[in-house]
């Protein structure tokens, strides 16, 4: 039949395979970015066949692919025996984000009122450099933002962090600063874009739970009226619990449940008190 189609790639291209729907018919032969196969029968009117070109592009830019047939035979129309498409190669990425709150360095807790530190860490696994990099940090209910590392900003509770470029197998972090009002637990929820495709979605987002406690200052205070008694008489103390004002972002906080113990002397019998309260041996 001497019919032949010629497939042209692009000199990038690397680890090729062709299959065809006849391969009893056609037999397929590459030869660095050059495809040829050539058909053993005739190609009946109407009839068509396919020939699949998978290929892996190593480099990045806009490419033709180009695709001629020909035959020994008399061809009514050349026109058609040519076609070129046009293929854009684009950079691809693999961003992952992640998150870690900070916890209060006083004792280990996070107290409504105090600010809490989120590091937020994304890494670029490539195989490219990525470039325009948006971090999108969705804050909690419930808080205040204090700060951020440079390069970020807030809007309506939602922070936003560029990162110019990060090449492969290199991270960056940035830090925000914010300061929850209400005891309870919060999420914090990022997003990372770029440029780039991203061919593992899976990964462009991270959220972390921080338990808020509620903070207080309490005091007490004991004292008596009577200073002398005679044995077998009634002694009064008087127990005062004040929930003091800590001022500033800690102002308003309410203390629950509170317990007083009152340790009494050994040689006094408990009798009686203005509120429920319970007895245990000298407590």
């Amino acid at each position: 039949t001497d019919i032949t189609v010629t497939v042209k790639l692009p000199e990038t291209s690397s680890s090729t395979t062709v299959s065809t729907d006849d391969p009893d018919n056609i037999t397929c032969t590459v030869n660095d970015s050059k495809i040829t196969c050539i058909f053993a029968d005739d190609i009946e009117i109407t009839d068509k066949m396919t020939i699949t070109v998978k290929t892996t592009p190593s480099a990045i830019g806009d490419f033709e692919v180009n695709a001629d047939v020909t035959t020994e035979k008399t061809d009514s129309d050349t026109d058609n025996n040519s076609d070129t498409i046009q293929v854009s190669i684009e950079a691809k990425t693999d961003l992952t984000i992640s998150i870690e709150d900070s916890d209060d360095p006083v004792d280990g807790s996070i107290y409504a009122g105090s600010n809490l530190t989120y590091t937020i860490t994304v890494t670029n696994n490539g195989p490219n450099d990525a470039t325009n990099i948006k971090i999108k940090d969705t804050l909690p209910t419930g808080v205040t933002f204090v700060s951020a590392s440079t390069g970020c900003s807030e809007a309506g509770g939602i922070v936003t962090c560029g990162i110019t470029a990060l090449a492969k197998s290199t991270s960056k972090s940035v830090d925000i600063v914010i300061q929850p009002t209400t005891p309870g637990t919060i999420t914090n929820i990022a997003e990372v874009s770029a440029s780039e495709h991203d061919h593992i979605g899976t990964n462009n987002s991270a959220s972390e739970d921080t338990i808020v406690d509620a903070v207080a200052d309490l005091s007490i205070k004991k004292e008596s009226s009577q200073t002398k008694v005679a044995v077998g008489d009634p002694l009064t103390y008087k127990i005062t619990v004040s929930n003091n004002d800590m001022g500033g972002s800690f102002s308003g906080n309410k203390a629950s449940n509170i317990v007083v113990t009152d340790t009494l002397p050994s040689s006094v019998t408990f009798v009686d008190s203005t509120i429920p309260c319970t007895q245990s041996g000298q407590e």
